[in-house]
């Protein structure tokens, strides 16, 4: 099969998916399997539908109302959009570079610390490392996670809904467009991490470390960092008591009422 064949059949863009892509990664699968042109075609465009178009069109779903706005308006130079297209093209990417046939199925191989796609739920993950992994569109429903080392992971349209996270260091970490809710966060380590666009609503943050300060007790901090959230659903949670009610030790910390930034 040509590559305008594969084009014309598929229906996508010379653009998005180039000839060096089908001259590298499709059209080997392509001459391994058994099927006619229009098989293969749709076979591949089903698969790319599971692992790129479908996660792509829950993370645009899952930006906010200020976000959907901005890129709607073009007022914000294009950032929306540009994060739109970096998470598409790592989605993408991965998807072209990692698929293999298995008889006459395409498959999709993990990588060493790129997950997309992936159901881990109740699975235990107790003081596993997970350090600057990245987990995509992956359903962490009920695990324990409990002193697991996730400095610089992230988390992108993930569901850690009632996931045990207790005591595990997230310094670094990015949670974006995910749900924690009723998640345990018990005396995690969250300086410097990242939460944009996350639900947590009912999450356990008892005594968790943000900006070097633990919250609900008597720990004195030792050094400055920052804790930033935006557009984060914190209800019923000791940060819904911290920063909308200001009645802790982070009361006089600043903030700025679009993104949500705290730091002292």
């Amino acid at each position: 099969m040509l590559y305008k064949e594969f084009i014309e059949k598929t229906g996508f863009d010379e653009k998005y998916v180039t000839f060096d892509d089908y001259n590298k990664y499709i059209e080997s699968i392509y001459m391994d399997s058994k099927l006619d042109q229009k098989e293969f075609c749709k076979m591949f465009y089903d698969k790319f539908t599971e692992f790129v178009s479908n996660p792509t069109s829950r993370y645009i779903s899952r930006l906010s109302k200020e976000e959907k706005e901005c890129s709607i308006n073009n007022n914000d130079d294009g950032k929306v959009f540009i994060q739109i297209d970096l998470f598409n093209n790592i989605v993408k990417q991965n998807f072209i570079e990692n698929m293999y046939l298995h008889g006459d199925k395409l498959l999709v191989k993990q990588t060493e610390t790129l997950f997309i796609n992936k159901d881990f739920e109740k699975i235990p993950f107790r003081k596993s490392n997970l350090k600057d992994y990245m987990f995509i569109n992956c359903n962490f429903n009920n695990c324990n996670m409990e002193n697991v080392n996730l400095e610089g992971a992230s988390f992108i349209c993930c569901d850690l809904n009632n996931t045990n996270l207790s005591k595990s260091n997230m310094e670094k970490s990015y949670f974006v467009h995910s749900d924690l809710n009723n998640a345990n966060l018990y005396k995690a380590w969250l300086v410097n991490a990242m939460f944009v666009n996350v639900n947590m609503e009912n999450a356990n943050v008892e005594e968790v470390v943000t900006e070097a300060i633990t919250l609900n007790s008597n720990y004195a901090p030792s050094k400055k960092s920052k804790f930033y959230m935006r557009n984060v659903n914190y209800k019923n949670t000791l940060f819904e008591y911290v920063y909308d009610k200001k009645n802790s030790l982070l009361e006089k910390a600043p903030t700025t009422s679009k993104e949500k930034e705290y730091e002292r």
